[in-house]
């Protein structure tokens, strides 16, 4: 029983790592793309 625990909790917290990861480089790359669009439309209003 306590080995089935143990496992359950080691799965959890990896669940639980790998959501936050996931969910960290989603908004990292929310970012980088926003951030793309602006400065491509900032360059793109000013130079052309």
């Amino acid at each position: 029983m306590k080995k089935v625990c143990g496992f359950g909790l080691m799965c959890f917290s990896l669940g639980l790592f790998l959501s936050c990861f996931l969910s960290g480089f989603a908004i990292k790359f929310i970012l980088l793309l926003s951030g793309a669009v602006i400065g491509y439309l900032l360059f793109h209003d000013h130079f052309c």
